[in-house]
């Protein structure tokens, strides 16, 4: 699995679309001071659905299932479900992963870990053999 930036938009609900959707509706009223704009983002937050929410973490399932086939790679397009049509009852939709995408992912992940250790422990060696030569 390869490293991912720490604040990865991706794998945060907020930056995958919770804000944007937040934002649409405060952008709807006029606003002309701080308290205004405070007031309109608060009034956005109350009135945005459930359900984009719900639509919100199932698009971020879907990220994870996309990333993990990917063996962790970003290079990918948000998956698109059609959530309206397809799905019945959001608060309870729960994406599968295909356990052999898993499995692929968790060989990846074991033989990039072990990768990372050899490297470190070659490190290592290079910083006694420097510091015995001192």
């Amino acid at each position: 699995v390869e490293n991912q930036p720490p604040n990865s938009p991706d794998f945060n609900v907020l930056d995958l679309g919770f804000f944007n959707s937040i934002q649409s509706l405060q952008h709807q009223k006029s606003t002309r001071s701080i308290e205004e704009l405070i007031g309109a983002v608060e009034a956005a937050f109350y009135e945005l659905p459930m359900d984009t929410l719900s639509k919100t973490f199932i698009t971020l399932q879907k990220v994870m299932q996309t990333s993990i086939e990917m063996l962790g790679s970003n290079n990918y397009k948000l998956p698109h479900m059609r959530k309206d049509a397809t799905i019945s009852d959001l608060a309870l939709f729960n994406v599968e992963c295909n356990l052999s995408a898993v499995e692929g992912a968790l060989l990846h992940l074991e033989s990039r870990l072990g990768e990372e250790s050899h490297l470190e422990a070659l490190v290592n060696s290079q910083e006694q053999v420097e510091s015995s030569a001192e």
